[in-house]
């Protein structure tokens, strides 16, 4: 009879133990599902310490280092502090995400051509990613994209409408009376902002506003 009695207890405390694991292995998951959206898949999921005996638990924070996610789990017994586990797990969050084809330089156009679509664990990288084509081509890169690199939106602009070293019309007005000459662009411009040329016949440096029309206008002059 003693013999049975402790074969019982032993199962009771093995399945205790064992459904506490599970439901600490659950509650895990919810809360990396929770923060990080249900697109995410966790695997390899690992308690660091052993789990200590606990009635209750509580999830208090998480971190991410060399790409895998930390969990750390306060236990308690009858309301009393039991001990801290740590648990470590990966996690991937695959989505379509265009990529380059071959080495861009920065300053370069990328053109449709120069674009992939590829399934990426975007999980732990920084950037805007898209897989969006209309997002990137005719955009003109910021940085070096090395061949298979996804592209990041933030080091993508608008290609200047004008470059530095092209000869434009510019309009100055003195009061009531407009003069019209030709400038050098000395910097890259778009439409409506403010560029600086240097006029072609006295040397001098001018600050106007660049048209739609390709010309330069400067007020106040």
């Amino acid at each position: 009879m003693k013999k049975l009695i402790s074969i019982l207890l032993f199962l009771q405390v093995f399945l205790w133990g064992s459904n506490l694991l599970e439901r600490v292995q659950d509650s895990v998951i919810e809360y990396l599902l929770l923060k990080f959206g249900d697109e995410a898949t966790i695997t390899n999921l690992q308690f660091k310490q052993q789990i200590p005996q606990a009635d209750d638990f509580e999830i208090l924070s998480f971190n991410i280092s060399s790409g895998k996610v930390n969990v750390l789990t306060k236990f308690l017994q009858n309301n009393t502090f039991s001990g801290y586990v740590q648990a470590t797990a990966d996690i991937s969050i695959l989505r379509n995400v265009l990529v380059v084809c071959r080495t861009i330089k920065s300053g370069e156009i990328i053109r449709k051509e120069d674009l992939l679509i590829v399934q990426m664990n975007v999980f732990g990288k920084n950037g805007q990613f898209t897989d969006k084509i209309d997002d990137v081509v005719g955009k003109m890169s910021r940085k070096m994209f090395k061949e298979g690199e996804p592209i990041d939106l933030m080091y993508l602009s608008k290609p200047p409408d004008v470059k530095a070293g092209q000869v434009l019309p510019a309009t100055i007005q003195i009061g009531s009376v407009v003069v019209t000459t030709f400038v050098r662009v000395v910097q890259d411009g778009n439409f409506g902002e403010i560029i600086k040329a240097r006029n072609l016949s006295t040397g001098f440096l001018i600050h106007g506003v660049l048209k739609e029309d390709y010309s330069i206008c400067v007020m106040g002059s």
